[in-house]
């Protein structure tokens, strides 16, 4: 699956090689990779509450990465689900909080889609941990981003990727993914519309991830019929207005709306109008930029949020 993934990736790339050897010649900065040495690591702020993993459900963070998403689920048993991985910079706060949890490997990572303030650190982590399975969209970038997550996964043998789709699932130590996005065989004319969209179950519970997927998306997941209904949403591209329609808002329902963003970002995000929009639906919101990382707890029978400040 990879080698078929990877092929599909190559022939995309050779039709924007050209124009990016030129691009990158003359407009992009040189890549400084962050500091992961044991001291810039240590001095990173404590992203963990300080729970330990509990057995009765599967606990979610949403990690303080600024303007960015990253996100980690963890199994009754401790088994590590990942979702995306901020930028380059979020590196020591994501291996902070792996460290400190005693997470040494990734069972599955979803990366969304190619935009830098999802996978920015992909790389270091697949070459520092070992990730198990990534599912990705069919899809390319030209960026020095995308091309280093690409070089990490071909030095990686033991990881599998599989293609991100609507109707692919994985199971894990009791929690039931369910993709609902993008569609195979689509052809979407932005990047954020390829991102990867997932139910996240464990017994009655569920929290819906929607990377940073657009109206389009919601509309084609509200034409498909699917259930969309979850406990908690992690609100879709950072809460802009962009997302978050209020059809699609009324089936899912949900009890949490938890939204990623930077303080003061020059997005202006969460926008206003989503937060209106959340308001009406009764979703309870909590952002990164003002509660800090922010836990989510999904039980066998019921959901609770619990924010770091």
């Amino acid at each position: 699956m990879k080698e078929s993934l990877f092929a599909v990736i190559a022939v995309l790339l050779v039709l924007a090689a050209a124009a990016y050897l030129v691009y990158a010649a003359v407009s992009l900065p040189e890549y400084i990779p962050p500091d992961t040495s044991e001291q810039a690591v240590s001095e990173v702020t404590d992203v963990s509450d300080k729970t330990q993993i509990r057995a009765d459900g599967v606990t979610v963070y949403m990690l303080d990465v600024g303007q960015g998403d990253c996100l980690v689920a963890l199994t009754p048993s401790g088994r590590c689900i990942l979702v995306d991985c901020g930028t380059y910079a979020s590196y020591g706060t994501i291996k902070g909080f792996l460290d400190g949890k005693g997470i040494t490997s990734v069972d599955i990572a979803v990366f969304t889609h190619p935009h830098a303030d999802h996978i920015g650190c992909a790389d270091l982590v697949i070459e520092n941990y070992r990730v198990d399975t990534v599912y990705m969209p069919d899809c390319a970038s030209t960026t020095a981003t995308f091309m280093r997550l690409l070089d990490a996964l071909e030095n990686s043998p033991e990881t599998e990727v599989i293609a991100a789709c609507a109707g692919v699932t994985a199971e894990l130590d009791g929690a039931v993914i369910s993709i609902l996005s993008p569609f195979e065989g689509v052809e979407y004319d932005e990047m954020n519309e390829y991102s990867v969209v997932f139910k996240l179950s464990y017994g009655e519970s569920s929290m819906l991830f929607t990377g940073d997927a657009e109206r389009i998306n919601e509309n084609e997941m509200l034409a498909s019929g699917t259930d969309l209904s979850a406990d908690i949403l992690k609100v879709g591209h950072h809460g802009s207005s962009s997302s978050s329609s209020a059809a699609f808002l009324r089936a899912v329902s949900p009890g949490y709306a938890l939204i990623s963003c930077g303080a003061d970002n020059s997005y202006g995000h969460p926008h206003t109008a989503v937060l209106g929009r959340l308001a009406d639906a009764g979703a309870a919101v909590y952002r990164t930029d003002i509660n800090g990382t922010i836990t989510a707890f999904l039980g066998a029978d019921g959901v609770s949020v619990k924010p770091s400040r």
